[in-house]
């Protein structure tokens, strides 16, 4: 379970955005994850090779929340797929 906790403080949020990586980077993102979350649908997102990101992740499991991606795709090369809104 992921747990977020927002700054109270301008100072806390200083402080919070500080310890926080961003990448421009898919594969520096997921490298060693549990988790990809899917919340956006842009086109660029569908067009990722699950194959080749399967194996640079600690555990392969992705929600989609935007019913993007190819699942079966996903499911062949190994990944845990959750799609949010299908199947209710």
């Amino acid at each position: 379970m992921l747990e977020l906790k927002l700054p109270k403080s301008d100072e806390e949020e200083a402080d919070f955005w500080d310890r926080v990586d961003t990448t421009q980077i898919l594969e520096e993102a997921v490298k060693d994850s549990d988790c990809i979350v899917l919340i956006t649908d842009h086109p660029e997102f569908k067009d990722v090779e699950p194959e080749g990101i399967s194996k640079i992740m600690r555990n392969t499991n992705v929600v989609d929340m935007r019913n993007l991606l190819d699942t079966e795709r996903w499911k062949e090369a190994g990944f845990n797929v959750h799609e949010i809104g299908v199947g209710l």
